[in-house]
């Protein structure tokens, strides 16, 4: 187990909370069945706040459907086990899983406005939020929603139990449906995207409050993100995925100082910052996330990776701990032959200078 988990595990207690082991998922189409997720594994304990980051298409938000049981019809666990308190939830039948969404396992869906009914009050849904998992008088469920209203920081919440979705705005939104996810108190917590089209004001309200329910009730929370710097101030361990696999693991501070893979560098480098010179350029990472990537034998990031061997494109890439307690899928990495791939985030204007530290970087 690398380092960082221990660390996490030392700080919430021995056991995770969730433990998802070689998760393989797989959908039927008029071709056959083709997989998309394959030998993904990480924990979370109790109390601890995960970071899962990658590009559109990576895999994250299909993960986390997964976890809750919410795959469309035509997709199957195929591999792999997703343990919640020691039960596997990938055998659950539905009428089970019932009895963990919401109570237990809770998710904050990544667009707000079409997760909630648009013909119903916000009343309305929020007391079927919580009569759902807390059987209670109508009387007594609508005073649990306003408290909960305010709780996640809506002004007036009597009168926006009265409203539409449509009469609020995104961020009012986000908010309601944080309040509908903690109305079970439940012990995990997924947020899929939680600050998609929120200003950067609002962003980082929904930022603190979410890490508050982490710190004052001990609610594992399992954030998933495109953006690397949003995750910066709020998580104990990150998990990059790319093209279906996880990449790396690693505690917060050991990635932004020494990204262990180059696809988790040059996501470093694409992250702005106070910092930058006024002329300096962002980085994007040439080419795109390949579309069968199922089909690929050797490193799914061979194509974009700028310290790629022949050997990479063939080889199949496992899971490796560095010394440094960071888990790592590259076999260059595994085998010490990145020297520093910290100053891909410090891009200079000189190009030869550039290509003189990238050949330093690689022992």
């Amino acid at each position: 187990m690398a380092k960082a988990q221990d660390q996490a595990s030392r700080g919430t207690g021995a056991r995770p909370l969730l433990e998802v082991q070689d998760l393989e998922l797989s959908f039927r189409s008029d071709f056959g069945d083709h997989r998309f997720l394959q030998g993904v594994s990480f924990q979370v304990y109790p109390g601890e706040i995960v970071g899962l980051v990658g590009e559109s298409g990576s895999g994250k938000s299909i993960s986390s459907l997964a976890i809750m049981g919410l795959l469309a019809k035509n997709g199957r666990i195929s591999g792999g086990q997703i343990l919640f308190k020691g039960q596997d939830l990938a055998k659950m039948s539905e009428s089970d899983l019932d009895k963990i969404r919401g109570r237990h396992i809770s998710m904050v869906f990544q667009d707000a406005l079409t997760s909630l009914n648009p013909v119903f009050t916000i009343g309305n849904q929020m007391r079927e939020a919580i009569r759902a998992h807390r059987p209670m008088s109508r009387a007594k469920a609508n005073q649990e929603a306003i408290q909960l209203l305010s709780r996640v920081g809506l002004p007036r919440a009597k009168s926006v139990m009265r409203q539409y979705p449509h009469a609020l705005s995104g961020g009012m939104r986000q908010r309601v449906m944080i309040a509908m996810a903690i109305a079970g108190e439940p012990e995990l917590m997924i947020a899929d995207e939680p600050t998609t089209a929120l200003d950067v004001t609002v962003q980082a309200q929904i930022m603190a409050l979410i890490k508050s329910l982490a710190q004052e009730r001990g609610t594992a929370i399992l954030i998933i993100s495109h953006d690397i710097g949003l995750l910066a101030q709020m998580v104990d361990r990150v998990l990059v995925m790319y093209a279906g696999q996880l990449v790396e693991e690693s505690g917060l501070r050991q990635l932004f100082e020494d990204p262990g893979h180059p696809y988790t560098a040059s996501l470093l480098r694409s992250v702005p910052s106070i910092t930058d010179s006024s002329d300096r350029q962002l980085h994007s990472i040439p080419g795109v996330v390949p579309a069968n990537y199922a089909q690929i034998q050797g490193c799914r990031f061979f194509d974009r990776c700028p310290f790629a061997l022949d050997s990479c494109r063939e080889n199949s890439q496992v899971m490796a701990e560095l010394p440094s307690g960071q888990r790592v899928r590259c076999e260059r990495a595994a085998r010490g032959d990145f020297a520093n791939l910290a100053w891909l985030g410090e891009e200079l204007a000189d190009p030869e200078e550039n290509a003189a530290r990238r050949c330093d970087c690689v022992l």
